[in-house]
């Protein structure tokens, strides 16, 4: 998925970067408490995280890319049926 293939993670641009975890990311989504854990053991979650000792953590910039991937624009001009 084109969400993957961002930049690499360094010191430099991680340092700067924004992370939340499943409850809020779950918040953010509209999703219940327990379904980025259950996309994350499915493998069907759309972006990528980060283990973090025993936390996951995912980039909000990854998550608001891809958002930005699934936005639709409606067409414009169409008289209405």
């Amino acid at each position: 998925m084109p969400a993957n293939t961002t930049a690499p993670v360094t010191t430099d641009n991680l340092l700067d970067e924004r992370f939340i975890g499943d409850v809020e990311l779950a918040t953010l989504l509209g999703w219940s408490k327990t379904t980025p854990a259950a996309l994350r053991c499915r493998g069907r979650l759309p972006f990528r995280y980060f283990k973090i000792g025993s936390s996951i953590r995912y980039r909000v910039t990854d998550v608001t890319a891809h958002l930005n991937e699934c936005a639709v624009n409606p067409k414009r001009g169409n008289p209405a049926a």
